[in-house]
């Protein structure tokens, strides 16, 4: 039987339908076709994306809870040698020192406080005044802003109340100094007898005051004199009519002179005198009712004048 091309044809979109029901074939339109340059390229695989890798965190990175991590079983084995506070600040200092850890170092101070306090020992408390500063020589670094952000010992919120606290430990450890001290200072020279026994109110003082002041006085009285001598000899030289120039200036400057001592010496003596002789009868009032209580001295106040001194003459028993 001989096939014409239609039947060829009808042969043809059969297969075609056939495999097309096992093998389905996506459809691509004729422009979709025409501006691509082959089917293959749009079959093409996708490019897998990359994926970011994290950041590595620095490697001297600290947080606060594992400062604290670190530092609780030092803290506990502070604890149990409380018996032994200075063994425990000796202990708790050497950590912190490893650490670099400010709140070790202010427990390391508060130890060695505790130590001085029991031992009244100044030493130990001196340690917790050096390990207190060294606290807060970190602590003040922590508030800088040019710190490491990712050196975090202790929180950030607890640095102002770390302060505080080293701070009152340097002051009560200062004051702890103190009370020491005074407990070390030798006893006050016992007081002797004459200490204990009181003076007798017998006039005594203002006997010795009164004549102090009369001598006093009585000097007055030598550079009134003095004075009046020296400007009587300046005034004769003055009135000399054969002293002139250089000679008579030089003698009305000591007359000047003579009349300064002069008013110096009235007024040494007016106050030596009345002060000194009102002083003396109060005094030798009191001593005679002393001594009319006692009958034990006298004294006597004679005026005493002469050709070199003018003045009072106070005899007796003192």
């Amino acid at each position: 039987m001989r096939t014409t091309p239609r039947s060829r044809s009808n042969g043809l979109r059969s297969a075609a339908l056939a495999l097309s029901i096992f093998f389905p074939l996506a459809t691509v339109s004729p422009s979709a076709a025409a501006s691509t340059p082959s089917f293959a390229f749009a079959m093409a695989k996708k490019k897998k994306k990359k994926k970011k890798k994290k950041a590595k965190e620095p490697e001297n990175k600290l947080t606060a809870a594992q400062a604290a991590e670190a530092r609780a079983p030092i803290k506990e084995r502070a604890e149990g040698m409380s018996e032994s506070p200075g063994a425990a600040g000796s202990m708790l200092a050497e950590e912190a020192r490893k650490l670099g850890d400010p709140v070790l170092f202010i427990e390391a101070a508060d130890a060695y406080r505790a130590a001085g306090a029991a031992e009244r020992e100044i030493e130990p408390v001196e340690s917790a005044i050096g390990e207190a500063k060294i606290a807060l020589d970190i602590l003040y670094f922590l508030q800088d802003p040019r710190a490491d952000p990712n050196w975090e010992i202790v929180a950030e919120v607890e640095v102002t109340d770390l302060i505080s606290r080293a701070k009152t430990l340097i002051d009560d450890s200062e004051t702890l100094i103190e009370e020491i001290e005074a407990e070390k200072a030798p006893p006050p020279p016992p007081e002797t007898e004459d200490e204990k026994t009181p003076r007798p109110k017998d006039g005594r003082g203002f006997i010795a005051a009164g004549s102090l002041l009369t001598v006093v006085g009585v000097g007055g009285l030598g550079m009134m004199g003095a004075g009046l001598a020296m400007g009587s000899a300046a005034q004769k030289e003055v009135e000399d009519p054969t002293v002139t120039g250089d000679a008579f200036d030089e003698a009305d400057a000591k007359g000047k002179r003579a009349n300064v001592i002069s008013y110096a010496g009235i007024g040494v003596a007016a106050v030596g005198l009345i002060s000194g002789v009102a002083l003396l009868a109060i005094g030798v009032k009191k001593r005679k009712a002393y001594r009319a209580d006692n009958d034990e001295t006298a004294v006597r106040l004679t005026p005493a004048i002469g050709p070199a001194m003018t003045g009072l003459s106070l005899s007796g028993r003192f």
